[in-house]
Order: C-alpha cells, then sequence, then structure tokens
C-alpha cells in the first residue's frame, strides 16, 4: 500500500504565515502527527498514542521554546517516533532518517546517544530526572546558563528513582530543571489510577520543593503561558503539568476520559496499525492538515510517497512445521491459569506489563490473587520474597532488561533469605529488536545465574514453556528464573518428547558426527537447524542440541551429548556468563573426557544491535548463514 508523509520543506508556508501563532503551531502538530504514524507503520511498530499526546509539547518546544546552549530529553522512550518527527521538521533529523525507524542504521525505537539531538538514552523509565540533574550540575561546574528540559511520563512516576531526583535537585537548588509532565492517564493500556494511583499529583511533586503548574496539553497558549511561567522563575526547579489525551489527533485512536472502569485496555499503545487503520487515520490528518493551512490561507502540502517497509520475519527451519506457533509467554500465561485452579498458595505480580507477559487472563480470571505494581519492579520483587516468606509462591514477570538488572538487589535479598520467587523475564534475548537496546536483554542470564539457589531456563517451544512453568511451581526447590520470548517463535519445536527434560540434561534435536552445536530458546535453536542444513551441504554432519537449562549442566550427559568433536555454543546473550561459561566450566573439571572437544561460543557482541529480525541476527553473526560461516571457519573449509 502507499505510504504518504510531508517533507520538511513543506512546513515553511505554516510556519511563516501571518496567522496566530497557536493556529501555525496546530497545523505544525498535525503534520509531525502523520510523519510519526507513517514512520511507525513502516517500521511495523511503535509506540503511537504516546507519541500522539506529547506532539503538541514537543512541536512547541522544538519550534518556540528552545533556545541555543538549552537541551531537551525525554525521559519517556515510547514517544521516539513523536519527538524524531518533530526534529526532522526543524533540521535536526532528515525526513529518511524518521521513516528509517527501528531499523539496523536508522533511527532506534528509543531514544539513543548518538542520534543528533539526543542527549541522553531512554526507555529504561524513571531515570530522565537523574540525568537532568547531572547535566545541571555539570553546567554550574562550567558556568554554563543554559536550560535543561526533560519530559516524563506519568505511568514513569510510579518508579521509585524519580522520587530520589526530585528531593536532590531541589537541594541542589537547580532552577534551570524545567520539567513537563505528559499526563496523559493512561500507561502501557490501563488508567493509572487503576495500575498505582499517583494520587494528588500536584501536591506531591511540590512537597519535594518544587513549583508545579498545570496547563492543557493540547493548547497552545495554555502551554505557552506555562512554559513562560517556569522560565521566568528562578527560584527553583520548576514543573509544569501538561493535561494530554493518549493518541490524540485521530479520532478512533483517542483514549477515552477515565471513567473509572479497570477493566478497560487502550488499544494504541503499541504496535503498527493495520493497513485500514492507518488510511483511516491518514485521511483523517490529511483532512485536518488542509482545512488548517486553509484558515492559515496558505496552500496545503503535497504528500509524498514512502516505499513500504519490509519487515524481515523469522523463517522456520527445514526441519520446522512452518506455521508461527503459540508465543512462550502466551502458553506460560495459559498454564498459570490452569495451575491456580490447583495451587492455592499461587499468586502472580506484574509490573504493568500483563498484556506483553501473558498474564491478563490470570489477572482477569484470579483478579484477588493478581498484584499490580506498575512501572516499580524492585517494590514488585521485594513484595514477592515477603508473600513467599508468608507460604505463598509468587510469580513476579517483567521484561528481562527491567526486572533482572533492575531489581537484581532485591532479587539477591530475596534468595539470600531463602524465598523462592519465580521471576519471568519476557523479552529474553535480542529479539525483538526493534525497540533497541534499552529493552533487548542480552546480560540476564549473568545476572541471574550466579546467584544462589536460583535456577536459569529457557523454554524452546510452548510446550516445554508449559511443563517448566508447572514444574517451577510443583516441583523445584529453588527459585527459578524463566527466559520467555515474547515474539511468536518461528516453528514449533519439539524439544522434549516428554515436556521437559530432567534438571541439568538438554535433548538432541538432530544428529550428526562431526560437531555439535548446543543451544536455546526457539529463535536460535531454529537458526541452529538451519545451519546444520547448510554445513551438510558442505560435508559437514553437525548434531543439534537444546539446552534449556543455563545454570545446571549434568556433566555426564554433557558429554554424551556432545561426543568428542568440537562444540558450537550458539548463545542468545553476551558471550560472557551465558551458557557457554557453564559450558567451559563443565569441559575443564574434566580436562581427560574434554581433550577432543574445542569450545566455541558465538553471542551477541557488544551492544544488541536495533532492526527487523532477521538483519539483527545477521549482523550479531547468530543467523544460521553466519553460524554455517562460522563454523566452517574454525575447520579451515
Amino acid at each position: 500500500m502507499n505510504l504518504s508523509f510531508i517533507d520538511p520543506k513543506a512546513f515553511t508556508p505554516a510556519r511563516n504565515g501571518n496567522a496566530l501563532l497557536t493556529d501555525r503551531l496546530s497545523a505544525l502538530a498535525t503534520m509531525n502527527r502523520l510523519n510519526a504514524l507513517t514512520a511507525i507503520k513502516r517500521a511495523g511498530s511503535g509506540h503511537i498514542g504516546s507519541s500522539f499526546s506529547s506532539i503538541d509539547i514537543f512541536t512547541l518546544l522544538y519550534e518556540q521554546r528552545l533556545k541555543e546552549g538549552d537541551v531537551f530529553f525525554s525521559s519517556k522512550g515510547h514517544d521516539a517516533p513523536g519527538q524524531y518527527a518533530c526534529m526532522a521538521a526543524v533540521g535536526i533529523l532528515s525526513i529518511e532518517n524518521v521513516l528509517d525507524l527501528r531499523r539496523l542504521g536508522g533511527l532506534p525505537g528509543h531514544p539513543e546517544v548518538g542520534t543528533p539531538g539526543v542527549v541522553a538514552s531512554t526507555g529504561s523509565l524513571g531515570m530522565g530526572l537523574s540525568k537532568a540533574r547531572g547535566i545541571a550540575l555539570a553546567r554550574n561546574l562550567r558556568a554554563h546558563d543554559g536550560r535543561v528540559f526533560v519530559m516524563l511520563g506519568d505511568g514513569e512516576l510510579q518508579e521509585g528513582q524519580n522520587y530520589e531526583a526530585l528531593r536532590s535537585i531541589a537541594n541542589d537548588g537547580l532552577s534551570q530543571v524545567k520539567v513537563v509532565v505528559d499526563y496523559n492517564k493512561i500507561q502501557s493500556d490501563k488508567y493509572v489510577r487503576c495500575i498505582n494511583d499517583l494520587g494528588d499529583i500536584e501536591a506531591k511533586l511540590s512537597a519535594f520543593g518544587w513549583t508545579v503548574r498545570r496547563a492543557d496539553g493540547h493548547d497552545f497558549d495554555a502551554l505557552t503561558a506555562g512554559f513562560e511561567a517556569m522560565e521566568a522563575d528562578h527560584s527553583g526547579p520548576q514543573i509544569l503539568i501538561a493535561d494530554t489525551v493518549k493518541g490524540r489527533g485521530v479520532s478512533f485512536m483517542e483514549a477515552a476520559p477515565d471513567d473509572g472502569d479497570p477493566t478497560m485496555v487502550y488499544a494504541w499503545h503499541s504496535g503498527a496499525p493495520k493497513d485500514e487503520d492507518y488510511e483511516r487515520a491518514i485521511d483523517e490528518l490529511v483532512q485536518r492538515v488542509r482545512t488548517e493551512h486553509e484558515g492559515l490561507s496558505v496552500e496545503p502540502p503535497e504528500l509524498s510517497s514512502a516505499a513500504p517497509g519490509k519487515p524481515s520475519k523469522l523463517t522456520p527451519s527445514a526441519d520446522g512445521k512452518g506455521a508461527p506457533p503459540l508465543t512462550i509467554a502466551k502458553a506460560i500465561g495459559e498454564e498459570l491459569v490452569a495451575l491456580a485452579e490447583t495451587r492455592s498458595e499461587l499468586l502472580v505480580l506484574d509490573a504493568d506489563l500483563a498484556d506483553d507477559c501473558g498474564l491478563r487472563d490470570f489477572e482477569n480470571l484470579q483478579p484477588r490473587r493478581f498484584f499490580e505494581s506498575g512501572i516499580a519492579e524492585q517494590d514488585m520483587v521485594s513484595t514477592a520474597g515477603a508473600l513467599a516468606g508468608q507460604g505463598f509462591t509468587p510469580v513476579c514477570g517483567s521484561f528481562a532488561s527491567f526486572l533482572c538488572a533492575r531489581a537484581n538487589e532485591q532479587i539477591y535479598n530475596n534468595t539470600c533469605e531463602g524465598r523462592k520467587v519465580i521471576y519471568i523475564g519476557q523479552y529474553a534475548g535480542v529479539l525483538p529488536a526493534a525497540a533497541g537496546y534499552s529493552h533487548q536483554s542480552t546480560r540476564d542470564i549473568a545476572l541471574m545465574a550466579q546467584l544462589d539457589k536460583t535456577v536459569v531456563v529457557q523454554p524452546g517451544s510452548a510446550a516445554e514453556a508449559r511443563a517448566l512453568i508447572r514444574w517451577a511451581v510443583e516441583s523445584s526447590e529453588e527459585s527459578v528464573y524463566i527466559r520467555s520470548l515474547i515474539i511468536p517463535p518461528p516453528t514449533d519445536l519439539e524439544t522434549s518428547p516428554s515436556g521437559l527434560s530432567p534438571v541439568g540434561c538438554g535433548v538432541q534435536l538432530a544428529d550428526g558426527n562431526d560437531l555439535t552445536i548446543l543451544s536455546y530458546g526457539p529463535v536460535l535453536l531454529n537458526e541452529a537447524l538451519k545451519a546444520r542444513a547448510a554445513l551438510s551441504e558442505h560435508g559437514v554432519s553437525a548434531r543439534v542440541v537444546s539446552m534449556p537449562w543455563l545454570n545446571r549442566i549434568d556433566a555426564d550427559w554433557l558429554f554424551d551429548a556432545i561426543g568428542e568433536g568440537p562444540v558450537f555454543v550458539l548463545e542468545d546473550h553476551s558471550p560472557i556468563g551465558g551458557l557457554g561459561d557453564r559450558v567451559a566450566q563443565t569441559l575443564a573439571s574434566a580436562p581427560e573426557r574434554a581433550a577432543g572437544n574445542a569450545l566455541h561460543v558465538l553471542g551477541i557482541e557488544g551492544l544488541p544491535a536495533c532492526g527487523q529480525p532477521h538483519e539483527v541476527l545477521q549482523f550479531h553473526g547468530v543467523d544460521a548463514e553466519s553460524v554455517c560461516e562460522r563454523v566452517l571457519s574454525t575447520r579451515g573449509s
């Protein structure tokens, strides 16, 4: 289908017209919405609702408020497409940059340092105020007068680090810090009030020593007055709460006012619109652009066409069944619902990711046993530890990159107390990669595998995921960390005929005589099987072994499984601290048995790349073709 955008050069008539400033800004904001929507559609993913709620604020800042020497960044991160569109409108980025959203070598899904005009990497929520403090302190030390603007999300204010920074900035008297809160009242997909209510937000923020103002975030006169008052006040740090609407600008994407319905799920938080929804939205935006330009007495801009994006997909292996199977996240969620029928001690805790983590059915069917913490992983984990101490079996779900890193000290404390908690880290590994490195978890095995009495495991199929969560709840005497894939697996692998291999043992998926490829998780097991097929064309016979137990290895099983040839560990993680290190330790423990087992670890080197699935796997050398080439290079072929 045709994708439409407006070249930034066509923004000039609206920007320079003789009409009221508020009317000109409104026209510019509408064009920015159109470009942001097309970027998301072309990328195949992104955050529409958060981008649209904040675009009016971005437009005002970039067009009118930011002066030379000022810095601005959005701590939210989700609104990157909206910010990028506004940056392109004023020449900081090119429109080609914006249309190359979420692709290898293009703009990352969340802002990252290295992108023109981006001074702080965001996407991991709650860090923005502390970063603003650091920038302001540095400017004071260098006698630099520039102001520091930062945007926060309302759901983001559930993260505790914000409140440490609020007090510190006030204590430091950093009056050059100017904060605007995009107060759209919905976080991922539910009302903030129903997830973890912020209460009287003005009184709360004022209590930390900040001057707090409020304005309609879509009224340019009110926004301008709010910014002018905030900028003129040098008595201390300033906050402007901008009341906004998630999805503002496209009628059917706009969130309904908070009616108190706790079951409401906002549909446009993330993901790209379907073709028909994109066309409806573009038609509405184009009509508004024309109407607004008529009001400015200038010709409306011509629409330019962008080639449709072609997101790469994970193709099934030669041994696969073809159709994408049930996601691992969904399988785990369904099994938790089934377990709840017979395990009265089972509880589920969530960090504002119930839909993504497959926990929504449990929330709806077992509301008294489901506890929402909001965007507050540390609180969730410590709460779970205390519940375990009271005889319950708590399951904590969140994205792996946030759960394992941000709450690692709390997880460690739980293990020190001997509390059994089951942690489910969704979004584990390098894929999906479009959101960027803040969301890609390629160090979580290292963070979790060294914890005492904690088993780290990753299922290779939905069936194995069901068996693993059941084992974790019913049989494991230790805490369990389950790495989970959030996207549909490329194929439905039969990783274990009985559902689950014994602890410390894996399963051979394909036979071979010359070498062993040892891997885990549906994505890289699929690539390993495809690499095996490619190697056979070069006369190399490779066996493929699935090893779900990432920090438990039965030595006898391993030596039987790998035979006498070299071993290649295909790692959906950094080469440091993952399964490869455990294999190396096991081989080193019995050098006489491992004499012929040269070990090669192929993992995600450096920061994980942002882009479409196959191009990112290829970039890191863990796709089937690259694995084949790397194996052959070690054999001198």
